[in-house]
């Protein structure tokens, strides 16, 4: 009864709810904070949080005003979208997804840049091309499992079209989100910019602006692991980017 009075509570203020899913490696942390640097829009990183209906997202909103004031920042409160990233599958009931009001951005990226990006993390989790290639695809199966139970008008936006058509990609979002003040490619860093768990760690997302990260690795994938995985993005893009395209 707490929660759900909690979430009614919620809902009379007009707050709403906004998942990104996405992958590892996917630009997710700079979308993120382009989001977050928008005043509607309030969030930090990933939570991993687990989702099982209202009072989750009940949850969520105290987390996030929680980790906030716990740095010393009072969020503002022209806030209406409180966000959490999801790469896992932190998503236990698919009820949560039909629950009213939830937007949903997926950012995704082609495995030729993905797979290497990702070995050279040097995960405990993933330590060759094969594990790679198993992320990578559970996580679009993952993804396309939660599409389909959402049921309802999302954006997807690949890395490519983040990094190289830049205004279109944040105008489809601008406009899906109707946000009064459109999203911009510089982005402010916060106290949980680079920090290890939420997001990229790497140098490059300190720089506060969408740029096309270094697409060389010292990693090599085999180009049958390369092949399968591209026929799993090609498959998934498919079947999920006519309702959400950005181009």
């Amino acid at each position: 009864m707490y929660y759900g009075l909690r979430y009614a509570a919620l809902r009379a203020q007009r707050i709403r709810w906004l998942f990104v899913l996405g992958h590892m490696r996917s630009g997710s942390s700079v979308l993120v904070h382009v989001l977050n640097s928008n005043p509607e829009i309030l969030g930090y990183g990933e939570t991993h949080m687990t989702y099982v209906g209202r009072r989750s997202l009940v949850q969520l909103y105290d987390h996030v005003l929680e980790r906030f004031e716990s740095h010393g920042t009072d969020p503002d409160t022209a806030y209406r979208y409180v966000m959490d990233k999801i790469l896992w599958p932190h998503i236990y009931s698919k009820r949560v997804l039909q629950t009213v009001p939830l937007n949903v951005i997926v950012v995704v990226r082609h495995p030729e840049d993905t797979l290497p990006s990702i070995l050279s993390r040097d995960l405990k989790n993933i330590q060759t091309s094969s594990e790679a290639l198993q992320y990578y695809t559970n996580s679009l199966d993952r993804i396309a499992a939660n599409l389909h139970a959402y049921d309802a008008p999302y954006v997807l936006v690949r890395y490519e079209d983040l990094t190289r058509h830049t205004s279109r990609a944040l105008r489809r979002m601008s406009e899906y989100l109707g946000l009064d003040q459109r999203l911009t490619e510089r982005y402010q860093t916060t106290w949980a910019t680079g920090a290890p768990g939420i997001g990229d760690s790497s140098e490059n997302i300190h720089e506060g602006k969408i740029a096309p990260s270094d697409s060389s690795y010292d990693v090599e994938v085999d180009g049958d692991v390369v092949a399968r995985a591209e026929d799993a993005y090609l498959s998934f893009l498919r079947e999920w980017r006519p309702n959400g395209t950005t181009t």
